[in-house]
């Protein structure tokens, strides 16, 4: 089912070329962290919190749109995110699984690099990412919890 999205600050995040970029860029970061010699857990749990703490920030923190067009939204975005302007505020879209199913997919892989189960970098990668995972949770869209960042 295609959507029709008048958003222009999110209309873009549809395209499948976009999702192939954004996983190319995720492991672009990881191999020049390679690069830098940080191999393995470290590695991976760098991508990890790093991937976490910019899809914090610029999905679940920023919020209307970066050009202020009065004929195209008339204020209507000013208050919501950009993941809660993805998809019309839809949930459980093909979007929202996908940006949902990367962190979890970092997750599995930095977990699986730590050789050591009482290694504290498996805590450090399940929180940054139940974090971001708690964001995306359709019972918290337009939820500003303790109002923190509610204007």
């Amino acid at each position: 089912m295609e959507t029709v999205n008048t958003n222009p600050n999110t209309g873009w995040i549809q395209d499948k070329l976009v999702w192939t970029l954004y996983v190319a860029a995720i492991l672009a970061f990881r191999v020049i962290l390679d690069v830098f010699g940080l191999k393995g857990e470290v590695g991976w749990t760098i991508t990890n919190v790093a991937h976490s703490l910019l899809t914090l920030l610029f999905l679940h923190w920023i919020k209307g749109m970066p050009f202020e067009d009065v004929h195209v939204d008339q204020g209507r975005y000013n208050r919501l995110t950009f993941w809660e302007q993805i998809d019309s505020q839809r949930q459980f879209t093909p979007t929202r699984k996908f940006l949902t199913a990367v962190p979890v997919v970092l997750l599995l892989w930095a977990v699986s690099a730590i050789s050591d189960e009482t290694n504290m970098l498996i805590w450090v990668n399940v929180i940054a990412s139940v974090v971001v995972l708690i964001a995306k949770m359709p019972a918290l869209h337009k939820v500003r919890i303790f109002g923190i960042n509610r204007y």
